[in-house]
């Protein structure tokens, strides 16, 4: 598959990265096979699709968590996470903290940034 594909097929997820997303679509999206696809995809990502999809809905949650007051609730809704728990088991296997735990660091973070400027 040329890499033009690859990157036609990642602009594809991101755009339905808020629901659910089957292997079944996706190979008809590429037009192979479910065993080629998911070969191929490997080959040129390094990580399997369902590895791929949910790399990128933690990391749309991470940004989400670190820049907006949207409850968890709903962010995990709103990147493809069929609730709060299944975000949760995610994010800690992929980060090793809770959604909540970073919220919390990234406001503590921010707040020492802004302690640390000088005052003008």
């Amino acid at each position: 598959m040329p890499a033009r594909r690859i990157a036609e097929l990642r602009d594809y997820i991101h755009v339905i990265l808020s629901r659910r997303i089957t292997l079944d679509e996706l190979t008809k999206v590429a037009g192979v096979s479910t065993f080629h696809f998911n070969r191929i995809f490997k080959a040129a990502t390094g990580e399997t699709p369902y590895q791929y999809v949910l790399r990128q809905r933690v990391e749309r949650v991470r940004d989400a968590l670190l820049h907006t007051d949207t409850s968890i609730a709903d962010i995990a809704l709103s990147s493809g996470f069929a609730d709060q728990s299944h975000l949760t088991r995610s994010f800690r296997r992929a980060l090793g903290l809770t959604p909540r735990t970073l919220r919390a660091q990234g406001r503590l973070g921010l707040a020492r940034r802004r302690a640390s400027r000088p005052s003008q």
